[in-house]
């Protein structure tokens, strides 16, 4: 601040300041502001820094206080400097006639007095004037500011809430194709155990499936061949689950070698062509 700058311009300039640094995002603390508003003072204003320091606590200091005292010690100095002039151009003119001077002078120094009085009512009332349109200038653009923040933060809360749900959905999703998995792998053992133990094609058991009475069926060809004896004996047809008695004429199986089958239902021919 320089000399020639009155208390009220430089609290304008300090406040605008400190707005723009609002407005791009970067906030001035009040105790910073009021350190280098006091810093920045003319000689002048010493004595009442001074005052300052001791009577308040600058940490807690508001701008607001800060600027009012320094105004109303800007207005009482003006004041004092107006009547010490008007005193010394008294005392100059006051030899000619002592008598009609200083009764003219106590007539001029009361009329004087009124009306600096008045001048400076006029002038305290217009800076306070002045300093309250723009304290609300400064509040209207803070709470404008607090409200595009408080929009800003219920749109990104409503981001979150969407964002977890869509999470939810797809650990549901995850969840249910691990299970698909584990039942696939599960079924998938099954097959290869009852694989691995040998069972012909026509065996179902183990996978689930039952078949009726009247769609089992005894598949079994006879084919004669020379033989010096009939041999009759009983075979049961394991992979039917039916008993019949038949009679075999010495048949020889042409794939495994042994007797009592033939080669159409020999087990070992279709074991080995499950397992190929």
């Amino acid at each position: 601040m320089t000399e020639d700058k009155s208390m009220s311009d430089y609290n304008k300039r300090v406040l605008e300041i400190a707005n723009e640094s609002l407005l791009l995002g970067e906030k001035i603390s009040v105790t910073k502001i009021v350190r280098k508003v006091l810093r920045s003072l003319p000689r002048k204003f010493n004595v009442k820094v001074t005052a300052n320091e001791e009577a308040y606590d600058v940490t807690t200091l508001r701008l607001d206080e800060l600027f009012g005292s320094l105004l109303t010690f800007e207005m009482v100095t003006a004041d004092r400097e107006n009547k010490k002039e008007s005193g010394d151009s008294r005392d100059d003119d006051g030899h000619i006639n002592a008598f009609t001077i200083q009764i003219t002078d106590e007539n001029t120094d009361d009329e004087s007095e009124c009306f600096e009085e008045s001048k400076n009512d006029k002038l305290s009332i217009e800076k306070l004037k002045a300093l309250w349109k723009e304290d609300c200038e400064a509040r209207a653009i803070k709470k404008e500011r607090i409200q595009d923040l408080i929009e800003e933060n219920e749109r990104l809360m409503s981001v979150i809430s969407s964002l977890k749900i869509k999470l939810r959905e797809v650990q549901n999703e995850n969840d249910q194709i691990l299970k698909s998995v584990k039942m696939l792998n599960s079924g998938t053992k099954n097959l290869d155990s009852i694989l691995n133990s040998g069972h012909n094609s026509s065996k179902t058991y183990g996978l689930g499936f039952v078949a009726s009475a009247s769609s089992l069926k005894a598949t079994s060809e006879i084919k004669f061949v020379p033989a010096s004896k009939v041999v009759e004996h009983e075979t049961t047809h394991i992979e039917t689950g039916i008993r019949t008695t038949v009679k075999s004429l010495g048949r020889t199986c042409y794939y495994c070698g042994r007797k009592g089958h033939i080669r159409s239902i020999c087990y070992e021919l279709r074991r080995d062509k499950l397992h190929q």
